[in-house]
This record gives C-alpha cells, structure tokens and sequence, in this order.
C-alpha cells in the first residue's frame, strides 16, 4: 500500500497537475535503516480525475489516502477556479 501524506495541485498549460507526497516505509538493508522518509510522483492530466488516475499509474501499490496531512493548492488553479477541485475532494 502506498500510504499518501500530502497531494498537491495546480493547473498550468491547460492541464491539471498532481504530486502525491508517499512515505517511504522500505527497509534499506538489515539494520532497519531507511533511504528517505517519503518520495514524490507527479502526474497530469485535462480533468483533475484524469491526473489523479494518471498518478495512480505510477505507484506500484494501491494508494492508501487515510494519513493525508496537507492539501496543496497553487496559485495557477486558485486563480482558475477552486470550485471543481472543491468539489472533486469533498
């Protein structure tokens, strides 16, 4: 499972854009140690659906969203319109 602590939005180029912010629960070698504590996967897409699907493509697990922290949200989709991400979340 892929367990997703922060998302990030933004339209830009007439696309949306998506960043998944992932823990990083892997086990490096035997003494527990771990390569990073998290990772990001960024995906686009012409509907915010489209991104998110996109995104998901990318993890190899199946994306857990029950420890999201944060929801960014940058300039470029504020100023388009908030109210289909609004929406999209809620």
């Amino acid at each position: 499972m892929a367990i997703i602590v922060g998302v990030g939005l933004d339209y830009q180029n007439a696309e949306y854009s998506m960043t998944y912010e992932i823990l990083n629960i892997q086990k490096t070698n035997e003494s527990s140690d771990q390569a990073g504590k998290s990772y990001t996967v960024t995906a686009t897409g012409k509907t915010i659906t489209e991104a998110e699907v996109n995104a998901e493509k990318k993890i190899a697990k199946k994306a857990s969203f029950s420890h999201l922290e944060i929801l960014l949200i940058g300039s470029n989709l504020a100023n388009f319109g908030i109210n289909d991400m609004t929406d999209y979340f809620l």
